[in-house]
């Protein structure tokens, strides 16, 4: 049956939309790498110039990740964005044409795991088939997952994600219409304040849900430790200039407790350290509670003989700058353990100095999910149900008490999932998915499945 799909598959061909670098299949792939942002993208550069044949595959119609998300037509993004960001990446893509010999890269491509065979298999929605390919390396830079907090009615219609909007924005040229409101934790609150306004309709207002000039004094090692991101301090203050240029007050230490809709509004209560709550009439909400390594699917080590590697924000946190680095030292790793090489210690970059100063000044203890809340937007699950049902492991919780089961398969409901009611007994993808990920990771017509064939 395999052998059939497979001819299939060589008399189908591939298009130019699909096979954007290279043409005709490779006899042998060395490295596939999932994911063509900085960090993929680096990692596929620094592969290729070590002499492997590599795959880079995107699940967007075009490369560049969350941070260079192009057009809806395939433009460059009307958000505006800091000038050295825009030079990297117009460095990487030519250093990947100059290489267009041993990078091949397909887009619209979504990677659906690693069979027993050890058999990679690519969902390429523009051929509607499932592609397979065998790899003696896999790297995966998948980015980060952004996590939402669980407040009563968080999941009512005009509450968004930070992320989530910011990917609108750059896809769309355009803020959304009416009054809206940034509450959340951490920095990309502030940058979507200023990219809102610098798209013409800022924000009424930017709360943060920590404190963090009070931090800055009280924890001086923080402050050291921001000294190493120059460039990221100075992005920052753009930000803050742009806000205060519109006017935009940025509060600290107001967080929000309660979301409802009245009017055909939403009206969203906030509870702050030192000043009574309050209430805002807005049109959009826009939350954000940090962000998380998307390592949803990620083996915990090789498999099949399969030597695994990530890269970027999938392994750790360090924004897009580190994201160059990363790539190049994870596909050296790589390379070295395919040529039998030992590894190398790794080394600490300034970036991981700088984001963990950063945090020390946004760190914020969360309060507990209220019962009604939802955590589970897709199974409709509340905190109450968990608890009433009192179940006693991550299978039974996923099984019996739906998390885990919707379309996002747990990647923003099952840190909100708790047997006890606190985060210290939080569930983790890894205790939901257990030991070996299961494909497919990502939903596929059975179609796809069924004319699958080689790359």
């Amino acid at each position: 049956m395999r052998s059939s799909r497979r001819a299939r598959s060589r008399e189908s061909g591939m298009s130019a939309h699909d096979d954007r670098h290279g043409a005709g299949t490779p006899a042998g792939i060395d490295v596939l790498v999932v994911g063509a942002g900085p960090a993929g993208v680096s990692a596929a550069i620094e592969a290729a110039r070590r002499g492997a044949r590599v795959l880079l595959v995107e699940q967007r119609p075009h490369a560049g990740g969350a941070i260079h998300r192009a057009a809806h037509d395939g433009g460059p993004s009307a958000v505006p964005m800091p000038a050295r960001h825009k030079r990297n990446w117009a460095r990487l893509l030519r250093q990947m044409a100059a290489l267009s010999d041993r990078i091949r890269l397909l887009t619209s491509t979504v990677f659906l795991g690693i069979d027993g065979d050890g058999v990679c298999m690519l969902d390429n929605r523009t051929a509607g088939q499932v592609k397979l390919v065998r790899a003696r390396a896999v790297i995966y830079a998948i980015g980060a997952t952004e996590r939402a907090p669980h407040v009563p009615g968080w999941e009512l219609p005009g509450v968004v994600t930070a992320g989530g909007l910011q990917v609108q924005m750059k896809e769309s040229g355009q803020a959304p219409q009416g009054r809206i409101l940034v509450a959340g934790n951490g920095p990309l609150p502030l940058a979507l304040g200023a990219q809102l306004a610098a798209l013409g309709n800022a924000p009424v207002a930017v709360l943060e849900a920590a404190d963090p000039w009070r931090k800055l004094w009280r924890r001086p090692l923080a402050m050291a430790g921001l000294a190493t991101g120059p460039w990221q301090l100075l992005e920052a203050a753009g930000y803050f200039r742009r806000l205060r240029a519109a006017r935009v007050p940025y509060l600290t230490a107001v967080s929000v407790s309660a979301i409802s809709r009245v009017d055909g509004q939403l009206r969203v209560r906030t509870q702050a350290s030192r000043e009574a709550a309050r209430d805002y009439q807005v049109d959009v909400l826009v939350l954000h509670a940090g962000l998380a390594c998307n390592d949803r699917g990620i083996p915990r080590g090789d498999l099949h003989g399969i030597v695994i590697g990530r890269a970027g924000d999938c392994h750790r946190i360090l924004g897009a700058d580190a994201a160059l680095d990363e790539g190049r030292r994870v596909a050296a790793v790589v390379m070295a353990r395919l040529a039998g090489a030992p590894p190398r210690a790794p080394r600490r970059l300034a970036a991981e100095v700088f984001q963990e100063s950063v945090w020390r000044l946004y760190e914020n203890a969360r309060p507990p999910v209220d019962g009604d809340t939802i955590l589970c937007r897709c199974e409709g699950v509340t905190a109450r149900d968990l608890a009433v049902r009192d179940l006693p492991s991550a299978r039974e919780t996923r099984l019996v008490g739906r998390i885990g089961m919707g379309l996002c398969q747990g990647r923003y409901c099952a840190h909100a999932a708790t047997r006890a009611g606190d985060d210290a007994n939080a569930l983790t993808l890894a205790e939901i998915d257990g030991d070996v990920p299961r494909w497919p990771i990502r939903p596929v017509s059975v179609k796809a499945l069924a004319d699958a064939g080689d790359l």
